[in-house]
């Protein structure tokens, strides 16, 4: 038998198998897993692991997003979501989006009050966040240590009812859970109050002025 050879003298024989073994390798590395929506719309199935994963509050951010691990089609409204790996985090465990939506699937409740803290970002948000201050241990770790006693514990309190002068976004992370916040409100008044606020539980805590002066970008350049 006369074996096929192209152009080049290549055994086309040969070789055709190894390409369609290739070209079928990288259509399985690139393939993107499907997701379906539960019916209370917040959680999601990959249907290739079989694994479930609950929306966490909107407290909870990812820093950064990695590579697509798949994709849910909404088509009531013709639209695709992404579900994006996190940096360091196990992607059988945490999700995220393009929204930095936090999806988690593992057992029982995820709350960062369990969380030993380590950096807390104060930023001022508007299109993008931007740090103005960080509280980093072991230099700041008292200061961490009272603001994660102050928010985690106690009874919340009522917002004063005037307008704030002043706001920005607590960032607070720890080493256990590279790549993840938990971001909550830091609200200040004309009078000097202080308060640690989150829209979505409503919860409301008056900051010490000892601590205000810590957490504070402007009362920091007054110091500078």
């Amino acid at each position: 038998m006369i074996p096929f050879r192209g152009s080049s003298g290549i055994d086309m024989k040969r070789l055709l198998p190894v390409l369609l073994a290739l070209t079928c390798l990288l259509c399985a590395c690139s393939s993107s897993h499907t997701f379906l929506r539960d019916d209370g719309g917040a959680g999601y199935t990959d249907t290739e692991t079989n694994i479930y994963y609950l929306a966490l509050d909107p407290q909870f951010e990812a820093m950064s997003a990695g590579e697509v691990l798949g994709e849910y089609e909404d088509k009531t409204t013709d639209t695709v979501y992404s579900f994006r790996v996190i940096p360091e985090l196990d992607p059988t465990l945490f999700l995220t989006d393009n929204d930095q939506n936090v999806y988690y699937a593992g057992e029982g409740a995820f709350r960062a009050a369990d969380w030993q803290l380590h950096l807390v970002l104060i930023c001022e948000e508007d299109a993008i966040a931007v740090e103005r201050l960080r509280l980093s241990a072991p230099e700041a770790a008292q200061s961490i240590a009272d603001l994660r006693t102050l928010w985690f514990e106690g009874d919340t309190e009522s917002l004063p009812t005037a307008e704030t002068t002043e706001n920005y976004t607590l960032k607070m992370m720890t080493p256990a859970f590279p790549n993840l916040m938990y971001s909550i409100s830091l609200y200040c008044y004309a009078d000097g109050a202080v308060y640690l606020y989150d829209a979505f539980s409503h919860r409301a805590r008056a900051v010490p002025a000892t601590l205000a002066a810590k957490l504070l970008p402007t009362a920091q350049e007054v110091v500078a």
